[in-house]
């Protein structure tokens, strides 16, 4: 597969799986699904070979695509990026020290 179709092929799974967006785990698996990776069943477990895992396109590729994909359509950004975005606008909070008491 070429960068620019796995590039594609990443925004389409963004696209149709908003879970993916969150976790490049589901990403990776469903994208070697796709690909033809994978002894898919909808009702039984799913294995990869150890051929196919050595052939199916790299996690790594999968993953900056992803990265590339969320920062120029910020559409596909998961939930988890813009929880951490609304937390980093808050002002952090500050404990006093506690003191002990001395009798």
């Amino acid at each position: 597969m070429k960068t620019k179709n796995i590039y594609d092929q990443v925004k389409l799974i963004l696209e149709e799986f908003p879970e993916t967006r969150d976790s490049d785990k589901r990403l990776i698996w469903e994208f070697w699904i796709r690909e033809g990776k994978t002894d898919y069943v909808y009702t039984e477990p799913q294995f990869i070979t150890f051929y196919n895992f050595l052939s199916a396109t790299s996690p790594e590729s999968i993953r900056r695509s992803r990265q590339a994909i969320q920062l120029h359509h910020p559409q596909l950004r998961g939930e988890k990026y813009k929880l951490r975005k609304q937390m980093a606008a808050q002002p952090p909070v500050y404990l006093e020290p506690v003191q002990e008491n001395m009798i």
